[in-house]
């Protein structure tokens, strides 16, 4: 029995997992949470220390307002190499000790499942054997203290892999049972604040490496979450005035980027060509700003941030490597920030054979490749690599598809959709077992197809718009043509 523990660090939340045998690999949670968030409370009134991603938010607003008895711990990972202190019964205590409390919930959950769930007893005294994993955002003086944390706890480093689009390329080909000799495969990942591009190189079996890496420091966000966020900033300091550094502009920037997310939601959710905004300015918090956004101009703005990623990415990252696009073997995107209709229709024009997404809630597949010898394949439904994506405006008229669908919460389940393409990006429903009927007409509103996301539709009836419709989760598309 493999008594290996897996943990990958990202910048702002940690997660774990075993495989006590092949067939077995098991994440660890805490209250059927799987991601450990590195957001502390200090509770300085009720004596208590908590961490959760409810504190996430309350961390940004704590930034502006200040506290003094309730503080909020964010940004763990970098202020771990700083010299700061949190208070806890009157002694001063590194932020690193803060790690204690979710390291007592990751082995308590270790023992709790080989003891309960595999009925093996382990000696709590020895060791734990350690496989440990960095996101690319991790600076590696932080890797060392986090490294020296776990040794000091009774852990024992076994296994150490500083690259996740490593585990992921290789976790991909594993999974897919595809040959890895001499196998290009990029991966772009933005899971956090950062965009980060990689080339892993496959040859002689599973033995591989990393031959190229840039990163983009703020660019993991959202595109459009990016794009509105600067706009608003932009617009309000050529009414004001109040911005006069680069510096400034850049924490605004990343201030707005809330209230941006806000706003596309609204925009995906009730469409409208402008949206009012009223915020404010650090420097200058009284003065209240007003402005409109139009939002096809932040469509067009997007649209051109996206195109010129790819562009740096075909003509700068690949080209400095001498290696086209069309001799790449896969293309994998990683992250629910750049998994987004735009972006994928864009990537796609390398090939929609080439190119594969890996979600937020599915990066415990990083943690796989590291167990090596007793690698689990998951079963299909739970796998993240999608099969090829599907533009919608390209099926032919007359080519019967099948979604199939999927919600996992409470009531939800699965559903189905059979449309019959009529050209055009438009569709027939043909049968639903949700609220469409059959005769309807849907209008696609998602450019590109893919297991594991929602489609959106504009939904016709009689010749009336009625309103939008958005699939559960997609788990698998049969075409069948004429």
């Amino acid at each position: 029995m493999n008594k290996n523990l897996a943990i990958y660090i990202e910048e702002d939340y940690i997660i774990a997992a075993i495989c006590p045998l092949r067939d077995k690999f098991e994440l660890i949670k805490k209250r059927g949470n799987s991601i450990f968030p590195l957001y502390f409370l200090i509770d300085n009134i009720s004596q208590k220390i908590d961490y959760g991603i409810a504190y996430k938010a309350e961390y940004k607003k704590q930034k502006e307002k200040g506290s003094i008895n309730k503080i909020i711990v964010g940004d763990f990972i970098n202020k771990i190499t700083s010299k700061e202190k949190y208070k806890w019964h009157n002694y001063d205590n590194d932020i690193i000790m803060l790690l204690n409390y979710i390291k007592d919930d990751i082995k308590d959950a270790y023992f709790y499942l080989f003891r309960n769930k595999f009925e093996e007893q382990l000696d709590e005294s020895n060791k734990i054997p350690l496989f440990l994993a960095f996101s690319d955002n991790i600076k590696p003086q932080s890797r060392e203290i986090l490294q020296n944390f776990f040794r000091r706890n009774n852990f024992s480093i076994e296994k150490q892999k500083d690259s996740p689009a490593e585990l992921i390329a290789k976790f991909y080909l594993i999974r897919n049972k595809i040959p890895a000799d001499n196998k290009k495969i990029a991966v772009i990942e933005a899971i956090s604040n950062n965009l980060n591009i990689s080339l892993v190189n496959f040859y002689n079996g599973y033995d591989h490496e990393r031959y190229c890496f840039k990163s983009f420091p703020g660019y993991g966000n959202n595109p459009k979450v990016q794009v509105i966020a600067q706009k608003i900033v932009d617009d309000l300091n050529k009414q004001s005035g109040l911005l006069n550094s680069e510096k400034q502009k850049e924490e605004e920037y990343e201030r707005h980027k809330e209230l941006a997310s806000k706003i596309v939601r609204e925009i995906e959710q009730n469409y409208r060509p402008y949206i009012n905004i009223k915020s404010n300015f650090l420097c200058a918090k009284t003065n209240n700003l007003e402005t409109n956004i139009d939002v096809n101009e932040i469509n067009k703005l997007t649209a051109a941030y996206i195109r010129q990623v790819s562009n740096f990415f075909e003509y700068h990252f690949l080209e400095k490597e001498n290696i086209a696009a069309e001799n790449l073997d896969k293309i994998i995107l990683v992250g629910d920030n750049i998994i987004q209709d735009l972006v994928t229709k864009e990537f796609s024009r390398f090939g929609n054979n080439k190119l594969y997404l890996i979600h937020n809630n599915q990066i415990e597949n990083i943690l796989v490749p590291l167990f090596a010898d007793v690698y689990t394949e998951k079963s299909a439904e739970e796998s993240s690599i999608n099969e090829a994506l599907i533009i919608a405006k390209e099926l032919k008229a007359g080519t019967a598809i099948t979604l199939n669908n999927y919600d996992s919460r409470a009531g939800k389940g699965k559903s189905l959709q059979k449309l019959l393409s009529l050209g055009n990006s438009r569709f027939e429903i043909k049968q639903s077992t949700r609220s469409l009927m059959p005769g309807d007409i849907a209008i696609s509103l998602s450019p590109v197809w893919a297991v594991g996301i929602q489609i959106d539709f504009e939904i016709i009836r009689a010749g009336k718009k009625i309103g939008k419709f958005r699939t559960r989760a997609v788990q698998k598309i049969d075409i069948e043509t004429k």
